[in-house]
């Protein structure tokens, strides 16, 4: 007993030690939750919560972007509805922070910015996100079905529903042809999925939801050549019904885009804009 009773104690004692060197991480994020909670909401309320954009056009006039400092400035463009747009520039010159402001995840420093005509300011976050939707550059899977990561943007959707939207990003017949279909498991993270399935569930996602106007931030990011392509000649068959606005600093990307949003970190030049 004396010899076998700490072998025992091994996989009990291996938790104990694992929960304690994750204490310290677990603390912090409590921390960072905490100090959410308590702030104060960046983004101001609508003045009329009666407007409603009219279409899914987007001006943006004179916008100063940023969030301790200025990374654009004076930025006016008119995008659209149903056209393609590619937003480059060099790491830190604002890309993203343009695409959570067309999100109204931050708001402009100065300047407008409309969705449909109306200032997103004066539009419910509920208003311009169910027009807006932004593919991040790593797109988040969960550890459960293809289903149920599907269902998180529209939780009525049924199987049928399910099959149109993936048919429509080129995915249907390789999610057929897994044992298990729609019950296939992705694993922790999205592990059992390439990065070019990722990258299309993601856009199915917003299919689903409605987005009118589709942001993807760097969607070819950790793609081989052959598979950013074919995803961005399905991203590209969207339009004219959807807006299409991705954000990239590969030249090939860059290339593909009759519009473009050059944005120049340097506080002296303005962004260009090339048609």
């Amino acid at each position: 007993m004396l010899l076998l009773a700490p072998v025992g104690l091994v996989d009990v004692l291996d938790a104990v030690a694992e929960a304690e060197r994750l204490r310290p991480r677990v603390q912090a994020a409590r921390r960072r939750l905490v100090l959410l909670e308590e702030g104060s909401d960046p983004m101001r309320a609508p003045v009329d919560g009666a407007s409603r954009p009219d279409g899914f056009a987007l001006d943006l006039q004179d916008v100063t972007l940023g969030w301790d400092g200025d990374l654009v400035r004076d930025l006016t463009v008119h995008v659209p509805e149903g056209a393609r747009v590619v937003v480059t520039g060099p790491s830190g010159s604002g890309k993203s922070t343009l695409a959570a402001t067309l999100s109204r995840l931050v708001a402009a420093r100065s300047g407008t910015v409309r969705l449909g005509g109306v200032d997103v300011l004066d539009l419910d976050r509920e208003q311009v996100r169910a027009v807006v939707g932004w593919m991040q550059q790593d797109t988040v899977l969960f550890d459960t079905t293809v289903r149920e990561n599907l269902r998180v943007a529209d939780p009525r959707a049924d199987d049928a529903t399910l099959w149109r939207a993936l048919g429509r990003v080129r995915l249907a017949d390789t999610v057929a042809s897994w044992p298990d279909g729609l019950d296939t498991v992705l694993g922790e993270g999205g592990s059992r999925v390439s990065g070019g399935e990722r990258q299309r569930l993601g856009l199915a996602r917003m299919l689903l939801a409605g987005h009118r106007v589709l942001v993807l931030d760097e969607p070819t990011e950790h793609l081989d050549g052959e598979t950013a392509r074919a995803l961005l000649d399905d991203v590209d068959a969207l339009a004219p019904e959807h807006t299409v606005v991705v954000v990239s600093h590969a030249p090939e990307v860059v290339a593909r885009y009759p519009q473009r949003v050059d944005l120049q970190p340097s506080p002296h030049r303005r962004p260009r804009v090339v048609r």
